[in-house]
């Protein structure tokens, strides 16, 4: 468990694009664009500072095309939580799409591998089911508030990069 916590923080942080391109895909929404599209890392990192209790999503480009995204590791916020997902932002130029993705990250689910893996039985006759439970609870929450926040990305770049949004501008 520690070894995988250690690499994912070292490849995340190291903006490795293999680890921000591939995954278990838990979010993804796509819109249709016009134009050209201008969508930078700093812009976004400005939008998306957290606010509140949340810890600030940063960007970085690791293609031509490609944006990835992760919340900062060590920010000094009231509520914080172990992150659950990454995501990428491509932009195809053939199909005149914007997605957004957010993959798993992979230290919650070795944590939750080793979890359950673990004599449940110790858990259903000497504990109950509460620290079952609890642990499917707290993912439950944790994946919610990832997909709100990876949410709120795909409205920012569909608010200002949508065919729509070209069209009312004209």
């Amino acid at each position: 468990m520690i070894i995988t916590v250690i690499a994912e923080l070292i490849i995340s942080g190291r903006w490795v694009a293999f680890y921000f391109r591939t995954g278990i895909p838990l979010f993804r929404k796509s819109f249709h664009y016009n134009g050209q599209p201008a969508i930078s890392p700093d812009i976004l990192s400005g939008e998306c500072t957290g606010g509140g209790i949340t810890v600030p999503l940063i960007f970085h480009s690791i293609g031509p095309n490609e944006i990835a995204f992760r919340e900062k590791f060590f920010s000094l916020h009231l509520f914080s939580y172990t992150p659950v997902m990454h995501g990428v932002i491509r932009v195809g130029d053939e199909q005149r799409q914007i997605s957004v993705t957010g993959y798993a990250n992979w230290s919650p689910l070795v944590f939750s591998a080793i979890f359950i893996y673990m004599d449940v039985s110790f858990y259903v006759h000497d504990v109950g089911y509460f620290p079952l439970l609890f642990l499917f609870v707290f993912w439950i929450v944790l994946y919610l508030i990832q997909f709100a926040r990876f949410s709120k990305v795909f409205r920012i770049l569909e608010r200002t990069h949508s065919q729509d949004s070209w069209n009312i501008r004209i």
